[in-house]
């Protein structure tokens, strides 16, 4: 009979052991979500900046693309008037 009770005593200890292991990894996963969210945050947050940045260089070459043609344009107007 205590050779049952140890194989019982032993099977307890190998589920409780099983239990933590997997109470360790779920926690371990979580904190894998976590960081993995608050990298995509990040990554989120680069992504808008670099769209507004490449927004502004856009109406900037605009900008400067009409300030040519003007300038070309009173160039040529100069020249028609020489």
């Amino acid at each position: 009979m205590l050779d049952s009770l140890g194989e019982i005593a032993d099977a307890v200890d190998e589920a409780a052991s099983g239990v933590a292991e997997v109470a360790r990894t779920t926690d371990d996963q979580a904190a894998t979500v976590e960081e993995l969210t608050a990298t995509l945050e990040s990554v989120r947050e680069r992504s808008d900046r670099t769209e507004t940045a490449a927004d502004r260089i856009v109406a900037t070459t605009t900008q400067q693309e009409a300030a040519v043609d003007e300038l070309i344009a009173r160039v040529e107007r100069l020249d028609a008037d020489r």
